[in-house]
């Protein structure tokens, strides 16, 4: 120590008079008065007494050394009180510490009882540790509240008024849910909650604390609000809108019951604002999930929005799994319930119409085909095998799953369910069966024939309750583990659209196989699928030889007898295209020359059959194509004609479709120019070699032998390599299912045709190799136009084309199909050379047999 200050620290003459705490005691509030204002009900504080604290004395920092000890002095105990400052507690309010005593640290209750300053004895008595040494904001509440009032009072220029904690406690709490007070008001103009008391704190927190943690709890009680609104019952009665607003609602009310719950004492207002922020973030998500249902359309798009959202904050919130995992599970239990229906698994007639509306087409996008076709199935089952039908509506229940391991126990009751339609299918012919399965349709019928029927048995309204109170608890459960989440439900959980898929896929595959084979056993065994495919491989794409020539002299033979001729004379009779003057021939010309070609030619044990299903028929054409028909020397002259084919049964049409209708027409079609190039052709070799003896030009005869060999090579491609190597694939797939079938080998059966669809879609595949071999796909126009360039070129010259033709007219003719097979030639090697497709690769055959030794590329000057 320098100059005139003391250094004896035990001396009070330099120790001046402390000036008051609160320096203007007049503006010491004095409590509500009472008045007629509401805050004067609800905030009432007791009576108090203004006390000011007492001046500080210099005796009490003197220090007798000669009669005290060090170890025997205590400080000073602080003057003030609790009461001073307007406390409005009573004694019998224990519970309403817990909430505002904010400086009542966890295990420091021992020195919680000592209320005074530190001296300077105490620090020497302690060695110079600072444990014992208390700044001032550790004086304890009165302290801290004085000087909270005078900050207050210096900047605001107004009473600062203290809340007594156990109405604000309350207050808050229905603040969080969303519920009036005497503190707040909901405003429905600006859909906000209204503070009702301004100017107000609690024992130990300033009145910034209180107004910034109202904030929290006034987002929450909005949400709390607007969500209730959402879920109010509307126009809207979609059982998944209906759903989703039930469970939002179970949530509400579980977040309720959970924060009632809680005991007073633990909710400090620390505690209550932390759970606040869960309630706030839970809301949030459920809010989102509202609006995003509300801008949907249909209940599908409802349902995957929603489901959508759930499995996002599932996701990337991994403390809510355990309550978004609840959520989604009631969600879509009316979709699941519905998918049951669809698949059989709870009624006995799912309709087609239901393919319409499977409202997990989005949510399961891999499944969906697989859906449509086990619907399509089922649908024919019903209408065509009804006695199958109940086979294959086993009464099942989808579960949702939440664990992976219960994935297994999924597939299991799928896979029994399968065995048991197994078994019944193999039987299905036996009398018992029959009896079995109309027994079970005369029970289901009995069981759904009163939809109002009310059953008061004792054990079902039991079973019921009991089945409310697990789900309400579980929901309870979920809200209570957002704040202690288990590490098995967060590990091992099922993600929402996880869980979906894994829930419904088993039962999903397991009726489509049972379906399909039911299906294919109706098809092969009792409609003859494979009867009716060979009879349009024989008369549609000409694999009946006999059809083909007998189909052949009827249209182009001019040797033939002409229909009027026949209707005389009972003889064979012929259209003979080459040799009309008037063209196409009328309706009833065609009739009585085409009308009896289907069944002589027929093969089939069954004739009348073929006759029922095939016929000949007038194609609809438009004028500008009808007016090409009638050019008979033209490449269109027969597109009129079509052969048509009607399935005699309409479950037939699952396989033989109008799609493949069409391609068979197609290649029908192109076959027709083919016969008749061919005919010509070989007329053409005829008539040259008779004229031979009457100065036929060489060149003339060279250019029919060319093109006979073009086209003989062509037609033989297109019956021998075309249609035969992908058809002969395809009948025996075929025929290798019916065997299966036919021996009730399920296993086999499902694993060499796969489904019904997969069947279509072989036949489809099949057709549509057929086409690419023979040049009539889009893709393939510009080399079939050069292909048609030259059916026409040749046409025209048979039209008028003779033996004594001019050697130079035949040679410009003969240059000029040269040139065009040459660029024909090349731009299917082109294509055979830059692909991989086998049916693309065959045309190499058709390059060989034309070209084989570049007969088209030899210099014939």
């Amino acid at each position: 120590m320098s100059g005139n200050i003391s250094a004896d620290p035990f001396s009070s003459r330099n120790i001046l008079k402390l000036p008051l705490i609160v320096d203007n005691l007049a503006e010491t509030w004095h409590g509500f008065q009472l008045d007629d204002k509401l805050q004067s009900e609800s905030l009432r504080l007791a009576d108090i007494e203004k006390v000011g604290l007492p001046d500080l004395k210099p005796d009490t920092l003197r220090l007798s050394l000669d009669a005290t000890s060090l170890e025997q002095i205590d400080a000073t105990e602080s003057t003030g009180s609790y009461k001073d400052l307007g406390d409005t507690r009573t004694s019998d309010e224990p519970d309403a510490l817990a909430f505002d005593n904010l400086w009542e640290l966890a295990g420091s209750s021992e020195n919680a009882s000592k209320n005074f300053l530190a001296s300077w004895e105490q620090f020497i008595n302690n060695g110079g540790g600072e444990s014992d040494v208390k700044l001032f904001s550790e004086a304890g509440l009165p302290v801290t509240d004085i000087v909270n009032v005078n900050i207050w009072q210096s900047l605001e220029r107004r009473p600062l008024r203290y809340a007594k904690p156990d109405q604000l406690q309350h207050a808050l709490i229905n603040l969080i849910l969303g519920h009036d007070s005497a503190f707040f008001k909901w405003d429905h103009s600006s859909t906000s909650f209204r503070h009702l008391v301004d100017n107000y704190a609690l024992p130990g927190h300033t009145c910034e604390i209180i107004k910034n943690t109202c904030k929290l709890f006034e987002n929450c009680g909005s949400s709390f609000r607007r969500i209730n609104n959402l879920c109010q019952p509307s126009s809207d009665q979609r059982p998944t809108s209906y759903a989703i607003r039930s469970s939002i609602l179970k949530v509400l009310h579980a977040i309720e019951s959970d924060l009632v719950g809680r005991s007073p004492r633990g909710l400090t207002l620390i505690r209550l604002t932390q759970v606040a922020q869960v309630y706030v973030e839970i809301l949030t998500h459920i809010e989102g999930f509202l609006l995003s249902m509300s801008t949907q359309s249909n209940e599908a798009e409802v349902l995957t929005a929603t489901v959508h959202s759930i499995n996002d904050s599932w996701i990337s919130k991994p403390h809510l799994r355990v309550l978004m995992t609840r959520l989604a599970s009631r969600i879509l239990r009316p979709a699941v319930s519905a998918t049951e229906e669809q698949l059989g698994l709870s009624v006995i007639q799912p309709t087609a119409d239901a393919t319409q509306d499977w409202l997990f087409s989005e949510l399961m996008p891999s499944q969906h085909g697989k859906f449509l076709e086990t619907i399509e199935c089922l649908s024919a089952v019903q209408m065509h095998a009804p006695r199958v039908a109940p086979i294959l509506t086993q009464p099942a229940k989808i579960e949702i799953v939440q664990q992976w391991m219960d994935i297994v126990g999924a597939q299991q009751t799928a896979n029994e369910l399968e065995q048991q339609a197994i078994k019944a299918l193999s039987w299905q012919m036996t009398p018992y069966v029959k009896a079995q399965a109309s027994s079970l349709t005369a029970e289901t019928a009995a069981l759904t024939s009163d939809p109002f029927a009310v059953n008061f048995s004792l054990e079902l309204v039991q079973a019921s309750r009991m089945k409310f109170l697990d789900e309400h608890n579980s929901v309870i459960t979920a809200i209570a583990a957002v704040f202690e989440p288990l590490e098995t439900d967060i590990a091992l959980g099922l993600s929402p659209l996880q869980a979906l898929e894994h829930s419904v896929a088993p039962f999903l595959e397991v009726q489509h196989r049972i379906s399909s084979y039911a299906l294919m056993k109706t098809l092969f065994l009792e409609h003859d699928l494979v009867a009716h495919l060979d009879r349009l491989h024989a008369f549609q794409l000409l694999g009946n030889g006999l059809f083909a020539a007998r189909l052949s002299r009827a249209l182009f033979d001019a040797e033939q007898n002409s229909a009027e001729g026949r209707r005389k004379t009972g003889l064979t009779a012929g259209l003979r295209l080459e040799d009309r003057e008037v063209w196409p021939p009328a309706s009833s010309e065609l009739r009585l020359v085409l009308r009896d070609l289907l069944s002589e030619s027929s093969t089939d044990r069954r004739p009348n059959d073929v006759v029922e299903s095939l016929s000949f028929a007038i194609r609809e054409l438009s004028d500008a194509e009808l007016e090409l028909c009638r050019d008979l020397h033209s490449i269109y002259a027969l597109d009129f004609l079509r052969l048509t084919y009607a399935p005699p049964n309409p479950i037939l049409k699952l396989v033989i479709t109008s799609s493949v209708l069409e391609k068979y027409d197609r290649i029908f079609k192109f076959l027709l120019v083919l016969l008749r190039m061919h005919s010509l052709t070989q007329n053409l070799i005829t008539s040259s070699s008779l004229r031979s003896s009457v100065n036929a030009s060489p060149i003339y005869q060279k250019l029919c032998i060319r093109l006979h060999w073009f086209i003989s090579s062509f037609i033989e491609y297109a019956f021998n390599v075309a249609i035969k190597i992908p058809w002969d694939h395809f009948s025996k797939t075929i025929c290798r299912v019916h065997r299966h079938v036919s021996n009730s080998d399920y296993g086999e059966s499902l694993s060499l045709a796969g489904s019904i669809a997969q069947l279509r879609q072989l036949h489809e595949d099949t057709l549509d190799d057929i086409l690419k071999s023979l040049l009539l796909k889009r893709k393939q126009a510009k080399v079939y136009d050069l292909a048609c360039k030259m059916f026409s070129s040749i046409l025209r010259f048979t039209s008028t084309s003779t033996a004594s033709m001019m050697n130079q007219q035949c040679k410009v003719f003969y240059n000029q199909h040269e040139e065009t097979m040459r660029l024909w030639v090349s731009q299917i090697e082109t294509i055979v050379t830059s692909t991989q497709d086998p049916p693309l690769r065959r045309l190499d055959f058709l390059v060989f047999k034309i070209d084989g030794n570049h007969f088209y590329r030899a210099d014939d000057g």
